[in-house]
């Protein structure tokens, strides 16, 4: 028998379970919205790459020495 003013333990978990059930949603939302954040940055990330400039550059080569052309690496 309970005491007036004090909640069973049955009580208690009917308690959390609906309150788990309640944020749930809210929780999933959130998530979502923070997949949605990473895969924005990532697509920032992934642009700036995309628009950086053509740099043009002589590198050497191994075989320098023998070759009868100049190395170059044209892009």
């Amino acid at each position: 028998m309970p005491l007036i003013g004090v909640i069973t333990v049955g009580q208690l978990a009917n308690f959390l379970t609906y309150a788990n059930q309640y944020t749930k949603p809210f929780n999933e939302i959130s998530g979502v919205v923070a997949e949605l954040q990473n895969a924005v940055a990532s697509a920032k990330r992934v642009f700036a790459v995309i628009d950086e400039p053509a740099s043009r550059t002589t590198a050497t080569c191994r075989n320098c020495k023998t070759a009868t052309a100049p190395c170059s690496f044209p892009m």
